[in-house]
C-alpha cells in the first residue's frame, strides 16, 4: 500500500535545544519535544538528539499520530533556555568576548527535509508490516 504524501514540506522550522551537564555528560534537550540526547560533549549529545528527533517524527507519522511530535518540556526548561540565550548573546556583545564554556549551551535543531521524513515514516511502516 503506498504511503500518503506529506501535505506540505517543513520550511525553516527548528526546535530550540538546551544543553546542560548532568553528572559526567552533556544532555541536549529539544524543548518542543521533551526529547534528550546524551554525549561526552554538547556536540555529541546534539547529534544523538537529532537522530532521536528524526525517529520520533517518522514514528509519529507512520502511526498517523502527528500529535506525538510536539510534547513540550517542563516550563522551567524554557525559562533556563531563555536566560541562557540572553547570557550567551550578552557575552558575545562584550568587547572581550569570553569563550569559556558555561553550564548551559543553546542551539537549534532543524527539522529534517520532507523527503527524509517520508523515508523514515516508510521504513517504520515496512518494519511494522
Amino acid at each position: 500500500m503506498p504511503s500518503k504524501p506529506l501535505k506540505k514540506a517543513f520550511c525553516n522550522v527548528s526546535f530550540n535545544i538546551l544543553g546542560y551537564r548532568e553528572d559526567n555528560e552533556w544532555v541536549a534537550l529539544a524543548l518542543e519535544m521533551d526529547l534528550r540526547g546524551y554525549g561526552k560533549t554538547f556536540e555529541e549529545a546534539h547529534k544523538e538528539l537529532q537522530d532521536l528527533v528524526n525517529v520520533q517524527i517518522g514514528f509519529a507519522l507512520a502511526k498517523d499520530h502527528p500529535e506525538m511530535i510536539f510534547k513540550p518540556a517542563d516550563p522551567i526548561w524554557f525559562e533556563v533556555f531563555a536566560q541562557s540565550r540572553h547570557t550567551c548573546l550578552a557575552e558575545m556583545l562584550k568587547p572581550s568576548h569570553n569563550t569559556a564554556h558555561s553550564d548551559y549551551e543553546v542551539a537549534t535543531l532543524q527539522i529534517p527535509a520532507a523527503h527524509v521524513i517520508k523515508a523514515l515514516r516508510d521504513q517504520i511502516k515496512q518494519a511494522d508490516a
